[in-house]
């Protein structure tokens, strides 16, 4: 069975064949130089790798526009406004010598990138971010390639997620994002300048916002925020080094959390897209992020194999959980906020305490009991999860989707039909609908309060633009494969 790390690698590989990678620079001296749009882009590129915050040569660092100001070791500065040739940068990418030009071991950059360079420079190196001292990669504005028209192979459904009132669905695709009628499974409208890959989305309570994290693995990871309705990007609330796994808004939709690859969880102003927290308590990939209902506390799944719980506020972490033993895939917070549910890698939901349940024993050491109970019977890792009320909807690599009682930990439903890994799933409590996305592919909507098993499966198709899917409106318990 492929680990989480070799699915999304899967999945990238996939949409990889499908397009040719973005940024392209092309400028004259008529034409003004924007260091978000054109200068930002290479150096996060070709030059951060090598000269970031904590790992960074001949004491370069790039990793914010402030640092870029300073001189390195040789006492040089490598940026000197207004004066290219006497910037150390310009001397190094521009270098005829190989053994002596930046970046090493790898492909020289373009001489359209490096006039683009030495234009920003001619003209006094103006920084057009928000903040000097933030991460370079936070100040990057994106160009991103045009969606295929129509798709050769459907993609891996890696993010899906029902408008409030349950009519539309939001599902992941190339550079895109594609809405769906859930009534009949029709293509209602595209959503493009989205990441390679999107791995998250949510709406807002309202239904009035569309939150997308996504992107490349290894090179960026970012999350956007559009309008659901007109397509339009509404905010970009940064961009980090490596992908973007997880997003939610606040309950109140005041606040936006996100997490990705390269080890943190953020907090913003949803409406200003200011950055509130930066949480690095975790040592590797966190994969997923939930609010409590009241939204004081944040929790985390992680593939360094624990949950986390914080004060939304403050920062503060307030528990760990650390029962799996395996990488996490997704967490969530019972209805009352009390518990929290988490399953992943282990093949197992567990039910534990949100709040700390520590205990002295009788040598006045410190004991915990976070952990209350565990449900089994899944044959792959359970990569997503959603709770209401005390019912827990999770999918799995074992192609079903179960429903359980998290109290009484009975199954209630087994919702099969896939024949692929079920990555993303998402359920709308106001419609009783049940929204699943598999490796193949393949969606399929559920309603939940169908007695008749047989009449469940209210649709299923395949979310690619423009492929002749066989599967549109296939009768249930029909087998359809791309």
């Amino acid at each position: 069975m492929l680990p989480l790390a070799d699915l999304r690698l899967k999945a990238s590989l996939f949409s990889a064949a499908c397009l040719t990678m973005f940024v392209c620079l092309a400028s004259s001296p008529a034409q003004s130089i924007s260091f978000r749009e054109q200068i930002a882009p290479i150096l996060v590129q070709r030059c951060l790798a090598c000269h970031g915050e904590l790992k960074f040569q001949g004491e370069y660092q790039l990793h914010n526009f402030e640092a870029m100001l300073k001189a390195g070791e040789s006492g040089e500065a490598a940026v000197t406004p207004g004066k290219p040739e006497e910037s150390y940068l310009l001397q190094l990418i521009s270098a005829s010598d190989a053994g002596e030009r930046m970046p090493k071991d790898v492909a020289p950059l373009s001489t359209a990138e490096i006039a683009a360079i030495r234009q920003w420079i001619a003209a006094g190196a103006v920084f057009d971010g928000d903040d000097p001292q933030a991460e370079l990669v936070s100040s990057v504005v994106w160009k991103h390639p045009e969606p295929p028209a129509a798709y050769p192979r459907p993609l891996p459904i890696t993010a899906l997620a029902f408008r409030p009132d349950g009519q539309e669905l939001a599902v992941s695709g190339l550079h895109e994002i594609t809405i769906w009628n859930t009534a009949d499974g029709v293509l209602a409208r595209r959503i493009a300048n989205a990441a390679e890959r999107t791995y998250s989305l949510a709406y807002s309570a309202d239904g009035k916002l569309l939150a997308a994290a996504g992107g490349t693995p290894g090179r960026l990871g970012e999350i956007k925020v559009f309008d659901p309705v007109e397509g339009k990007l509404l905010r970009h609330f940064g961009s980090m080094t490596d992908c973007a796994f997880d997003v939610a808004f606040s309950p109140d939709g005041a606040k936006l959390a996100g997490c990705g690859a390269d080890h943190a969880v953020r907090i913003w102003d949803a409406s200003t897209g200011k950055s509130e927290l930066v949480l690095k308590d975790h040592s590797d990939w966190v994969m997923a992020v939930a609010w409590s209902p009241d939204g004081v506390r944040l929790a985390t799944a992680s593939r360094d194999r624990t949950c986390k719980v914080f004060d939304a506020l403050s920062g503060q972490l307030l528990l760990t959980y650390s029962d799996h033993g395996q990488t996490v895939h997704d967490v969530a917070f019972s209805s009352d906020g009390a518990r929290v549910v988490s399953a992943g890698a282990d093949q197992r939901i567990r039910v534990w305490h949100a709040n700390d349940q520590g205990y002295e024993d009788k040598e006045m050491k410190k004991k915990k009991r976070e952990h209350i109970h565990e449900i089994s019977g899944f044959g792959g890792e359970i990569f997503c999860l959603r709770m209401d009320q005390q019912r827990v909807f999770a999918g799995s690599a074992d192609a079903s989707v179960r429903q359980y009682d998290a109290d009484k930990r009975n199954q209630l439903q087994l919702y099969a039909g896939h024949q692929e890994w079920v990555y993303a799933l998402d359920y709308c409590p106001s419609a009783r609908l049940l929204a699943t996305g598999s490796l193949d592919g393949q969606i399929r909507i559920w309603n939940t309060a169908e007695v008749d098993e047989n009449k469940r499966n209210i649709a299923t198709f395949f979310a690619a633009p423009g492929y002749p899917s066989p599967a549109q409106n296939a009768p249930a318990g029909t087998e359809v494969k791309p």
